[in-house]
């Protein structure tokens, strides 16, 4: 019978705990097993996906896809980055693996690039290139839209004042910022610039406080910072950027037999064994030396029940000796035999009958028995012992 109470050769477990199992034969005699730890590991949550941006776009676009855990990312590309940039179509999935071997998988997220897009961003539109559009500049003539889908017309006097010069709204300048990139002349012939994101991209979407990554699989949640550095949280032994679950910091192994959880270098939940007088991490442990409290024991131990069990010392002190009362000893005196240790732990002799030596016989005056106590030196000290001498009938 199993500790579940399942009586079949076999169990299937899926529950942590220490299991055994007793086999009892034909006659009731039974025998049980060491018992067997199982520990089940739980699963890391499922991760889920979230976008930085539509999903659906022209071709030439992109969207960052993210996943909500900052560690054990392997996504259906193969990337092992916390975030990915997609730029084709297809539906795209997270699969989160933990310290323990346990996975979980997102569900998919479907990206749809069109091909065919106008400078609108219409699916087969005709605003190309070349063809006409309004700027709503009033002051211009002959909008059109150019090679980069901007709507711009011309001037009669350009952005310069320069009577038909090439400063038109859409064109190149220069706004004198070392932070801008790609500056232009706006409809109102303002020179604006896009800002340099942290990767050096004019109008480029590495801003600070939006997601990069610091190519470190020890942080997570990483964030391009006010100077542009890519800094990620420490990421905990529970795979939480930033967590407090630190190594040296306390957690639950979840085994009873242990105490003071804490997780080590190695980011794994190990306890100190507790002995037997429920120290954890303590020295009380099942063959190391105990204190029964009988004074009737000797060499006491710890059993692997916990009990504190001594050995009893016989007659001659000796701690689980033989000398037991009724068991045989010498009293050392050549006048008894069958000498025993009784109760009292006295090794007692029967006094030998005297026999007749020649013609003289010894004759009692009275028949009767007389108990005579003497004393001997042994090696544990001064022992007593009573021997029971009588007379025998006289002829």
């Amino acid at each position: 019978m199993w500790s579940t109470g399942a009586t079949t050769q076999a169990i299937t477990v899926s529950t942590s705990g220490t299991y055994s199992v007793t086999v009892t034969n034909g006659n009731g005699c039974s025998a049980t097993s060491a018992g067997t730890t199982v520990t089940v590991n739980p699963n890391p949550a499922t991760p889920t996906i979230s976008a930085g941006g539509p999903l659906t776009f022209c071709s030439g676009g992109s969207v960052t896809l993210t996943s909500s855990s900052a560690t054990g990312n392997v996504w259906s590309t193969g990337a092992t980055t916390q975030s990915i940039t997609v730029s084709t179509s297809g539906t795209y999935s997270v699969t989160v693996t933990n310290g323990n071997g346990c996975s979980a998988t997102s569900a998919g997220t479907t990206v749809t690039v069109n091909t065919n897009c106008d400078c609108l961003g219409v699916p087969g539109g005709t605003a190309l290139p070349g063809s006409a559009c309004n700027d709503g500049d009033p002051q211009t003539v002959n909008d059109t839209w150019n090679v980069n889908c901007t709507c711009a017309g011309t001037l009669p006097n350009d952005c310069l004042g320069v009577p038909g010069g090439t400063a038109q709204p859409g064109t190149a300048c220069d706004d004198g910022l070392a932070t801008t990139g790609n500056d232009t002349w706006n409809s109102n012939c303002q020179c604006v610039g896009e800002l340099i994101d942290c990767e050096g991209v004019a109008g480029g979407t590495a801003l600070p406080g939006t997601a990069c990554n610091d190519g470190l699989a020890t942080t997570g949640n990483d964030t391009w910072n006010s100077n542009c550095q890519c800094v990620g949280l420490l990421i905990d032994c529970e795979g939480v950027a930033g967590g407090t679950a630190l190594p040296g910091t306390a957690c639950n192994d979840g085994l009873a037999t242990t105490g003071n959880d804490t997780w080590n270098s190695n980011c794994q939940c190990v306890g100190l064994l507790i002995d037997c007088e429920g120290v954890a991490g303590g020295t009380a442990l099942p063959g190391t030396a105990c204190n029964d409290g009988l004074a009737t024991t000797g060499n006491d131990t710890w059993n692997n029940n916990c009990q504190c069990v001594g050995l009893l010392i016989d007659c001659e002190g000796v701690a689980g000796g033989t000398a037991l009362p009724g068991t045989a000893c010498n009293d050392g005196l050549a006048t008894t035999g069958n000498d025993t240790w009784n109760n009292n732990c006295q090794c007692v002799g029967l006094l030998n009958r005297l026999r007749r030596s020649g013609r003289r016989q010894l004759h009692c005056q009275e028949r009767r028995a007389t108990t005579i106590t003497r004393t001997r030196a042994t090696t544990l000290g001064t022992a007593t012992v009573s021997v029971l001498e009588f007379c025998p009938m006289t002829a």
